[in-house]
Order: C-alpha cells, then sequence, then structure tokens
C-alpha cells in the first residue's frame, strides 16, 4: 500500500508540473519543430480548455496504462484550478480577445478599401 501511495504522489506531481493550463495561456508559444503547438495567448478560459482536452485525451486515447491516472489526476486536478486560475485572469484574456477581434476587424476592412 506504501509503495501504490508514493507511486501515485509521484505520478500526480508529475501531472502538476508539467504545467498547469492557465499559465501556458498567458504566454504566447511558438511552433515546435514537428510544427505542433503555437498560437495566440490569452484565450479566454484557454487554460480549462486545454487542460480538458490534454485530459480527455489521455483518457480516451491512451497510448500507454499510466496515462489514464494522468487523465484523471488532470482533470480532477488540473481543471478546477485553471477554471479558478482563468475566472482571476478574465480581464486580461477578455481584453486581449477584444484587441485580436478589433485587428482582425481592421484587417477585413483595409482589405475591402483596397479591393475598391
Amino acid at each position: 500500500m506504501k509503495e501504490f501511495i508514493s507511486k501515485l504522489f509521484v505520478g500526480v506531481t508529475l501531472v502538476i508540473l508539467q504545467g498547469c493550463g492557465t499559465f501556458n495561456n498567458l504566454v504566447p508559444t511558438t511552433p515546435c519543430a514537428d510544427g505542433h503547438g503555437g498560437g495566440p495567448a490569452n484565450i479566454v478560459y484557454g487554460g480549462t480548455r486545454s487542460s480538458f482536452s490534454d485530459g480527455s485525451r489521455c483518457l480516451l486515447r491512451p497510448q500507454e496504462p499510466q496515462e489514464v491516472l494522468a487523465g484523471v489526476a488532470i482533470i480532477a486536478i488540473d481543471v478546477p484550478l485553471c477554471i479558478v486560475a482563468d475566472t482571476l485572469t478574465l480581464p486580461m484574456t477578455v481584453q486581449a480577445h477584444h484587441e485580436r477581434n478589433q485587428v482582425e476587424q481592421d484587417k477585413h476592412h483595409s482589405k475591402q478599401s483596397d479591393d475598391f
């Protein structure tokens, strides 16, 4: 039993140390060498979305048995913490979302003006 608890503790710690989705959402990302990842930062509830997606992937399509435990830990621990953290950072993410939409609208309007 003691060995199981220590393995569980190590597994949960590793999952938590891989990074909270909210923190990752607040930092602009660049694509990895393999082309995955990358994208804008400050998406409204982006940390919660990311963590839930990761946890769901681990539960629904595990490639190793340990991924099921990781998926449970992500959904049970990281997602609720991300909901709280994303709510606290909501003023910042909503403003960034609004600014991105404004830039896109400006680009769209200037392209339409160039077409005339």
